[in-house]
């Protein structure tokens, strides 16, 4: 998925429309899942990390600004988060 598509889809949420959310999701969560992992050295917790990573993303998505790195917002918000852990 090129970034076009990505800051596309990052609109849409901030116009409440989250149909495109599993797109987003298989496409950047691998990524947040092997850095989580690699923190925490446990996968129900790297799982409990990334859920709530995603959740806060959309919570704050009207944050995010566009042409900002999708991937490394996403990976500041899941270290928070793992670190708190």
């Amino acid at each position: 998925m090129t970034k076009k598509e990505l800051e596309k889809i990052i609109l849409e949420f901030k116009h409440d429309n989250y149909d495109s959310f599993d797109l987003f999701y298989n496409e950047t969560a691998r990524g947040v899942y092997i850095f989580v992992y690699d923190i925490l050295k446990n996968r129900e917790k790297t799982e409990d990390v990334l859920q709530e990573t995603y959740m806060r993303f959309i919570q704050t998505v009207d944050r995010y600004q566009k042409n900002t790195n999708v991937y490394n917002y996403l990976i500041t918000i899941a270290r928070n988060i793992a670190i708190n852990i």
